[in-house]
């Protein structure tokens, strides 16, 4: 008799600092834990979401595999950065069949690229539209070579690649599995990185609106550079002493007008979608992200966006063996896997 061995799969979060790793099998009532890691990169080797080098980032991410035991396992990962559109648009009203004929025609006017050098999915994400005379629609591009990088870094590190997706989009399967959805409000996920926050919308169980920030923990650490004149390294030294409540008075007064800047930018960013997506009001702004811990970052967009705003764990939902995996461990990381969950969760579905 031979027992079915659960199928497993490796969502691979690919950042310009990090690469993050999450296994996942299904489990009776949801998803359970086999494997997470977490590996800095070398500098420069992902910028802006371009991988730069394909052999280092391989190197890292094998690394990471064979110390958690990984082996001929499917793996999905997501791409992120400027060759990516995550973009609401409005069309006429068409059948699937026209739609399907047309949305390469109708993508092309909204993105900045070759449309014969993406690849191009879309979702009808209004279905009662008949009254405004436009269907709404989510499309998503990435482009191919940039696709290609990413398939490229799973296959040399022994994985095996199933999916690249985009990796805000991840976010929205992490967030629903651990904390549902409302029909009545819509939600906002941010993911604060290294060089980038990500902003998702989550309206009626589809993530309608995505906006890339530059401002997170690298741009905060250079400002902290630029101001007092000292290395990267020192003052990324000086952000992280944070943490423990001990920033010098000098840091705090920097780090204290940047964040407020990320703040303005997320407020107008809330202001635009409310404006020319949807009438539902936003019910709170739930935080993941490397930089979460930062000095008071969730307490300042929530006074100045007026919306409450909290960090939110990746791995509540998540089942787990403690022997394994000690729950105050899992803590101290969990806000670094957003992606990696929700990329995870992806390949498990789909």
């Amino acid at each position: 008799m031979f027992l079915n061995t659960p199928k497993k799969v490796v969502g691979v979060d690919i950042g310009s600092s990090a690469v993050k790793i999450v296994g996942l099998t299904r489990a009776r009532k949801g998803y359970h834990l086999e494997s997470i890691g977490i590996a800095p990169l070398p500098k420069d080797a992902v910028v802006d979401g371009e991988i730069f080098n394909i052999g280092a980032v391989s190197n890292v991410l094998r690394d990471l595999v064979n110390a958690s035991k990984i082996k001929g396992t499917g793996a999905y990962t997501g791409v992120f950065g400027s060759g990516v559109v995550v973009k609401r648009i409005k069309v006429p009203i068409m059948s699937k069949e026209e739609l399907e004929h047309h949305i390469r025609w109708e993508a092309e006017q909204y993105v900045p690229f070759n449309i014969e050098e993406v690849n191009l999915d879309y979702d009808v994400i209004t279905p009662n539209y008949k009254k405004s005379g436009k269907m709404d629609l989510v499309i998503a591009a990435a482009k191919k070579d940039l696709v290609s990088s990413y398939s490229a870094v799973l296959y040399d590190s022994g994985l095996i690649a199933e999916g690249v997706d985009i990796g805000t989009l991840a976010l929205y399967d992490m967030y629903k599995e651990n904390y549902g959805t409302s029909k009545e409000e819509a939600n906002i996920i941010m993911d604060i990185g290294a060089s980038r926050t990500v902003m998702s919308v989550i309206e009626n169980d589809r993530s309608v609106f995505v906006r890339e920030i530059d401002m997170a923990g690298e741009y905060f650490t250079q400002k902290i550079q630029e101001n007092l004149g000292i290395t990267f390294e020192e003052g990324e030294s000086l952000k992280m002493s944070g943490e423990d409540g001990s920033l010098p008075p000098e840091v705090e007064r920097i780090l204290l007008a940047e964040v407020k800047k990320l703040g303005i930018e997320v407020r107008k960013s809330i202001d635009l979608y409310l404006a020319t997506a949807s009438d539902l009001p936003i019910g709170e702004i739930s935080v993941v992200g490397g930089s979460v811990k930062l000095m008071g970052i969730t307490k300042i967009i929530e006074s100045i966006t007026g919306i409450p705003t909290d960090i939110i764990n990746p791995l509540k939902s998540i089942a787990f063996n403690e022997k394994v995996f000690p729950t105050s461990y899992l803590s101290q990381i969990a806000s670094f896997f957003g992606v990696g969950v929700g990329l995870a969760i992806r390949g498990l579905r789909y």
